[in-house]
């Protein structure tokens, strides 16, 4: 809860009439070691998407990366020697504004006062359209900083400016990208 307050996830607002709230469940992961060891227990927020109504979503398809445009990746990178990093986008569904009116019914514990609720103003995981929210702002963001999508998938882009070579592609919230300068990605 706190992550989502800080990034601004939702508002408190007073609560419309005839509103129904979309409940919220916590998720919980145990993330191992090598030696299977708990290194790191996470509880994450979710919307109940099982119960989203339809008019509660717009679109929520969203374009991955095929694996064949990966390994064509590692190959130009290779014959071209370029290194290739491989990156996780964190808390990437709790920073994509959505664009429509959906109110929380917040999990027992949590309270506020009579008469307001929680309104999302950022997509939250589990929500049938967070993926899709979240392309399209990391999409708008490449596009801003003069990369060219290329392939056609909407999905990987190439950044090229004097001896600067980027190349990346998106899976979801994970990607890969291959440079011709290390201290970039520093």
């Amino acid at each position: 809860m706190a992550t989502c307050y800080k990034k601004g996830t939702f508002e408190i607002v007073d609560l419309p009439e005839g509103v129904v709230k979309l409940p919220l469940m916590f998720q919980y992961k145990l993330k191992t070691g090598q030696n299977g060891e708990t290194v790191k227990c996470k509880a994450l927020l979710c919307a109940r998407r099982d119960l989203q109504f339809d008019s509660e979503y717009g679109e929520t398809f969203v374009p991955t990366s095929l694996f064949s445009m990966i390994q064509l990746i590692v190959a130009i990178a290779v014959q071209a020697g370029l290194t290739l990093y491989q990156f996780d986008i964190k808390g990437a569904f709790l920073c994509a504004p959505i664009n429509r009116e959906i109110y929380l019914k917040l999990q027992p514990g949590y309270s506020l006062p009579p008469g307001k609720t929680a309104r999302l103003r950022k997509s939250l995981y589990g929500l049938k359209q967070a993926l899709s929210a979240f392309h399209s702002l990391f999409e708008t963001w490449l596009l801003k900083y003069s990369f060219k999508p290329i392939g056609g998938d909407r999905v990987t882009f190439l950044y090229s400016e004097g001896t600067l070579v980027i190349l990346l592609s998106i899976y979801v919230d994970d990607g890969i990208a291959a440079c011709n300068n290390k201290e970039l990605y520093q």
